[in-house]
């Protein structure tokens, strides 16, 4: 019977790729592209980035799933955490390294 309520909902999950990394000290523009599992660009995910001394900033992806953070990084060596989050979605973390120059 239908609404019985003892199915699990189906989960998606994300697919990134970066361009650009991020560089000690220096000022730089890192872009995230979510896509799901059938590489179709993911629109209105949440990006939560953090760790390596920039600041925490939330943004959500556009109708291309590109998100853009312009970021400065002050620890070297360390890495940032990108958070990507949306209903129906698996909750994903990536990582890029800091550069040192």
């Amino acid at each position: 019977p239908l609404g019985t309520g003892t199915s699990t909902p189906t989960t998606q999950r994300f697919r990134g790729s970066f361009l650009g990394y991020p560089v000690r000290n220096q000022w730089r523009t890192v872009t995230l592209t979510v896509r799901n599992g059938y590489y179709q660009p993911v629109a209105g995910a949440n990006v939560r980035i953090s760790g390596a001394g920039v600041r925490i900033v939330s943004k959500r992806t556009g109708t291309g799933g590109k998100v853009s953070f312009r970021l400065r990084a002050t620890r070297y060596p360390g890495r940032v955490a990108f958070r990507v989050t949306k209903l129906s979605f698996t909750a994903a973390t990536y990582y890029r390294s800091v550069r040192a120059r």
